[in-house]
């Protein structure tokens, strides 16, 4: 969660248009999050808090500085006007499953380990 919100922060602070930023956001966030999320037990707590922080960052990012910006323009999708920001869950599970795939994938020793589990 610490290096989310460095991430976050990182990406708030950068000076690029909001087309630019939009890309940075997806590249810098999302896939930092993807690489780590099976490795972590994430309670549903960090979850929220996790996508608030990323809600912040798009708005930020997106020219609305304002704390209480709308959160609805991030779960709209892009169609319907919003940025279309993922919530966390809908990134942990699909990593999760192909994790559980990789490892259960070969029949050794972590294979075993994890089904014991």
């Amino acid at each position: 969660m610490r290096r989310q919100k460095e991430i976050a922060k990182e990406v708030m602070n950068a000076d690029l248009q909001p087309h630019h930023m939009k890309m940075l956001q997806a590249m810098a966030v999302h896939f930092h999050f993807r690489y780590s999320a099976p490795l972590i037990p994430w309670s549903r707590k960090e979850l929220d808090k996790l996508t608030a922080l990323w809600y912040t960052a798009y708005n930020y990012g997106q020219g609305l500085r304002l704390r209480g910006s709308a959160k609805l323009l991030c779960k709209l999708d892009s169609n319907s006007g919003g940025w279309a920001v993922a919530h966390p869950c809908l990134i942990l599970f699909p990593e999760l499953d192909g994790f559980a795939r990789q490892l259960t994938r070969l029949n050794d020793r972590m294979r075993a380990l994890y089904l014991l589990d």
